[in-house]
């Protein structure tokens, strides 16, 4: 990935998952890896394939070790949620807590950043709100 496409997908990414608010922890162009921090506690981590399309994103909740993650498997997405072993009951109620906190906002960004996740017209056109019709053209997002 040049650095200019790394540049579109950090913007990209800035305005699908924290609109105002641009935190960029890591681009990595070589290995075609972007990190930005969404908030103070949660990351998002995304892998972008050799055709500059979305192979893996993952949102990650550092103190529970708790994320959800993307998989692009032969052209089908799939998200998971997945959790640290070794955690206190707690720990687990919180990181249950995480996942239906924020699965909703995760599969919204996860279509609006190229993932072709399962979803109806009618949750695709409420995502689509908001941006541009030059924004939805240039990241080929389809109904």
């Amino acid at each position: 990935m040049t650095e200019q496409k790394a540049e579109a997908w950090v913007l990209r990414l800035t305005r699908i998952w924290s609109p105002g608010q641009r935190d960029v922890l890591a681009i990595t162009p070589e290995s075609r890896m972007i990190m930005i921090r969404i908030t103070p506690k949660v990351k998002l981590q995304i892998w972008v394939d050799d055709e500059d399309s979305p192979d893996s994103i993952t949102l990650w909740e550092t103190r529970w070790r708790t994320r959800l993650w993307c998989d692009m498997n032969n052209g089908v997405a799939a998200i998971t949620p997945q959790f640290s072993g070794g955690m206190s009951e707690k720990d687990e109620e919180l990181a249950t807590q995480f996942v239906s906190e924020w699965m909703p906002a995760f599969r919204r960004g996860c279509w609006l950043s190229g993932c072709p996740i399962e979803a109806t017209a009618d949750e695709k056109a409420e995502w689509m709100q908001g941006f541009t019709r030059e924004e939805i053209e240039a990241w080929n997002l389809k109904m």
